[in-house]
């Protein structure tokens, strides 16, 4: 982990081997993906547009992936983020594939609309499942722009996160972010979100 006191985020770099890295993006080839946007409307129901997001996704039937993620989760709160989590497992992971054009345009994990089940996301969890090398572009990158009173330093207004392969980064999901386009190969990736039985305060 890199960081020793509060912060908005935990970097797990490089946490997962690299033939596991593999191995989870060939279990996911065979199967088919929907192209993944943004629900507008109330709750989870309502039409899908693609101007903010634009990226094949797939849910996976990994079991030990799943509870793997929400271990790497468990260890960022008890460190750093100290929140209340639900024992409940209320989203499963989500396997993210960025072929070149795709995208991810600047949001937040969490919704204030009270029927949206992101209204109790707490932690969000993403890992870099490709070789940094095998793309270009499509960089992760946390947005701090209106975070000056959280009690950490920046050089610009803007984190870019690692690019090691088998990186885990778990950050506040109420923190704004992005993946820039990809411009050269395909990144893959793996997202899950973490739940309060409450939302965030």
């Amino acid at each position: 982990m890199t960081n020793n006191r509060w912060c908005p985020y935990t970097i797990f770099k490089s946490a997962l081997p690299v033939n596991m890295c593999n191995d989870i993006i060939n279990a996911h080839c065979y199967k088919e993906y929907t192209l993944g946007g943004i629900l507008t409307g109330q709750g989870d129901s309502g039409s899908v547009k693609h101007d903010l997001r634009n990226v094949h996704i797939q849910g996976t039937d990994l079991e030990w992936l799943n509870a793997m993620l929400i271990g790497y989760t468990r260890i960022a709160n008890y460190h750093n983020f100290d929140y209340d989590i639900t024992d409940h497992d209320k989203e499963r992971v989500q396997f993210s594939k960025y072929d070149v054009g795709m995208y991810f345009n600047n949001h937040m994990d969490f919704s204030c609309d009270r029927s949206s089940i992101a209204n109790t996301r707490k932690l969000s969890v993403t890992v870099q499942l490709s070789d940094e090398n095998d793309y270009e572009g499509g960089d992760l990158l946390l947005d701090y722009a209106d975070m000056e009173d959280w009690s950490w330093e920046a050089d610009s207004n803007k984190l870019v996160c690692p690019r090691e392969q088998g990186t885990i980064v778990v950050f506040d999901s109420r923190w704004v972010h992005q993946v820039q386009p990809v411009t050269h190969g395909t990144r893959y990736s793996l997202v899950k979100w973490v739940h309060g039985d409450y939302p965030l305060r």
